[in-house]
């Protein structure tokens, strides 16, 4: 495949995937509830695209930097589509420059590397063979932590 239908590929499962995720709504969840809930939403797109769903995949060979050495990763969600599409996806609240490596690994490889982060907006620079779905949501501090709202669309 050329490199221009890959981007079209990448831009086209960016697109499709943020338009799943827009609807979702939530109240009052701490960070590993909408964690949870946004993997469940990514792993239903991934099935409702006709790719058998897998999570927490281990891939070999990713870089990283912190312990400059490779080692093995896990991708949260990875799909393989029988037509041989595969694609890997990333789901954080924070900017982690690992997940980022490890989709920018997995998109060298020929896969649709998507990295969605929740919450604020990323500060962190995301490859341009890695599609970016950004889920805003709000914070707000109480006795018992951080509770996180997204309001209906």
């Amino acid at each position: 495949m050329d490199e221009k239908a890959k981007r079209a590929r990448l831009v086209n499962a960016t697109a499709s995937l943020t338009q799943w995720l827009a609807p979702l709504s939530f109240e009052n969840l701490a960070a590993r509830e909408v964690t949870e809930l946004v993997t469940e939403e990514v792993a239903a797109w991934v099935a409702h695209c006709g790719f058998r769903v897998a999570h927490e995949y281990r891939v070999e060979g990713t870089w990283n930097p912190r312990l400059a050495s490779e080692r093995q990763g896990r991708i949260d969600v990875f799909g393989v589509h029988p037509s041989g599409v595969r694609v890997a996806i990333e789901i954080d609240r924070a900017s982690k420059q690992w997940s980022v490596e490890k989709l920018h690994h997995e998109a060298n490889q020929g896969v649709v590397a998507l990295w969605v982060k929740w919450g604020g907006p990323s500060r962190i620079i995301v490859p341009d063979n890695v599609g970016l779905v950004e889920v805003r949501a709000r914070y707000r501090s109480t006795t018992e932590g951080h509770r996180i709202s997204r309001p209906a669309a």
